[in-house]
């Protein structure tokens, strides 16, 4: 912002919280802690008021820099709260009291708040009941900037600007009903459910079981199926999210490629849940998703592979981040990218300790196992060519002394000329 504030930008601030690890200064944690909640609910309601505070520099510095009356800001946050984990015992959490959680269907799965400002041009306090979808955000900026779309871009969304500036209610009245569709990807399996659809009134969902059906304005909570009431409705919203699946999916839904050789001052890291297993190999999903590993490598068969997209053709360094306990060391690595086949082998022992309460400055909760974050060693390769294209980097350990090869938390990829 500092750089551009004479002229358009565009700023994008993905906060990670809240999420696990549950870990936030005390002065967050402790005042909800005091009400009786459990520590994951009050870690969790803590990182809400850290954003809160967060966000409060970031329009406070708009204001400071007289950019507030001609600057767009829009709030809003992804899916629902998270599922209870086993043995974690996590309470209620606040959720509008909406049926649903994150990678469910339902109101509450995929609800969220949404604000915009713009003091020059949004009145505040404006309120829209309309339904509205992610895909809405891109048509709106393009209205509100006064800019044409891509020339050969289907948007599926629609400009919510008449909304927001609205003078009279008999906008949302004059205001066509929609269809919003959700769907729950279950690991790139091609399944048509679970999945459904919202219009203004109703939401049809089918969690796999056959389909119900809510009317979300006398039942927002969606406590009574009212399918065999409206018989008429759950036949065509059923039609509508069946036809709108095979046409989503018809190319197939296989994870795009990852992009690799930006620039040669850019290491692009390949972290582990991109990546496709095989031979009993494991995704410890126990600290959190981005901080998460490679295990239970004890099968020289065993490989994990990243679908790699080369930008520019050159040569490439490859480098595996692992950890390795004492008495572990010895095994043979592998790396097969593009052509060629490159070998290393793990000399040195890396299995850095915890930290101790005194070194660290936040609370940290032991709910869901050890959430330090942990260092990993490097494990270089000999440079490679790659030529430009899709390609794929899979890595195996095909001589494994002791009972597991090591832990892999990520490949980093980097382009030398």
């Amino acid at each position: 912002m500092e750089g551009n504030k004479n002229e358009p930008f565009f700023c994008y601030v993905p906060y990670n919280a809240p999420h696990h690890p549950f870990q936030l200064p005390d002065r967050y944690f402790q005042k909800y802690k005091d009400r009786g909640l459990s520590d994951e609910v009050s870690a969790i309601y803590g990182m809400v008021e850290n954003i809160d505070d967060n966000v409060g520099k970031l329009l406070d510095y708009l204001d400071e820099q007289n950019l507030s009356e001609n600057t767009i800001v829009i709030f809003l946050s992804d899916n629902g709260p998270s599922m209870p984990r086993p043995g974690v015992g996590e309470g209620p959490r606040f959720n509008g009291g909406m049926r649903g959680r994150k990678a469910e269907v339902d109101e509450g799965s995929v609800r969220v708040p949404f604000f915009i400002r713009w003091p020059g041009r949004i009145r505040p306090a404006t309120e829209v009941s309309i339904i509205a979808a992610h895909i809405d955000i891109f048509p709106t900026l393009l209205d509100l900037c006064e800019l044409s779309p891509p020339e050969a871009v289907s948007i599926d969304g629609r400009s919510l600007a008449p909304l927001f500036e609205q003078t009279t209610d008999s906008v949302e009245d004059e205001w066509p009903d929609r269809l919003i569709f959700t769907h729950q990807n279950v690991f790139g399996d091609n399944r048509m459910f679970p999945g459904g659809v919202r219009t203004q009134r109703y939401r049809l969902t089918n969690r796999g079981k056959g389909y119900e059906l809510y009317d979300m304005i006398s039942d927002p909570g969606q406590t009574e199926n009212v399918a065999d009431d409206h018989p008429e409705v759950l036949q065509r919203l059923s039609r509508e999210y069946e036809d709108w699946y095979e046409q989503v999916t018809a190319a197939g839904i296989e994870a795009p490629p990852l992009p690799i050789g930006f620039s040669s001052s850019e290491i692009v890291a390949l972290q582990a849940e991109d990546s496709s297993l095989k031979g009993g190999l494991q995704f410890w999903r126990k600290i959190g998703w981005a901080h998460d590993t490679v295990t239970q490598w004890r099968n020289p068969e065993a490989s994990v592979t990243w679908e790699l997209d080369v930008l520019q053709e050159g040569q490439y360094e490859v480098t595996l981040m692992y950890s390795c306990p004492e008495g572990e060391t010895g095994s043979q690595i592998e790396i097969t990218v593009g052509e060629r086949r490159l070998k290393s082998k793990i000399t040195e022992a890396y299995d850095p300790r915890p930290p101790t309460e005194r070194e660290l400055d936040h609370k940290r909760l032991e709910t869901s196992g050890p959430v330090w974050f942990r260092t990993y060693a490097p494990l270089a390769f000999p440079a490679v060519s790659l030529q430009k294209g899709r390609t794929q980097l899979t890595v195996r350990a095909t001589d494994i002394p002791g009972e597991e090869a090591f832990v892999l938390k990520e490949a980093r990829v980097r382009l030398l000329d």
